[in-house]
């Protein structure tokens, strides 16, 4: 039983810590403000954080920066599609 505690806690942590490993590789010229990209991305980060729990955020973490960064105008060239 200890150790299914244990395995079940090393896996939530290690999936909260998955959710800075996705750089979404912005096209800027395809972009409608290049010069922000770097900028919204930090906000979307900011926005995931807030808005969601770490074991989500964790798991659709390349989702939800996709969705973000199309949303505020930037063409990501390596999304989930």
């Amino acid at each position: 039983m200890n150790k299914l505690i244990l395995i079940s806690l090393l896996l939530l942590t290690s999936a909260c810590g998955m959710t800075k490993d996705f750089n979404p590789l912005v096209d800027l010229k395809g972009s409608k403000n290049g010069a922000m990209a770097q900028e919204d991305k930090i906000m979307c980060r900011a926005i995931i954080k807030m808005e969601t729990n770490a074991l989500y955020a964790a798991w659709y973490d390349r989702e939800l920066i996709t969705n973000c960064m199309n949303g505020r105008g930037h063409s990501v060239l390596n999304d989930f599609n």
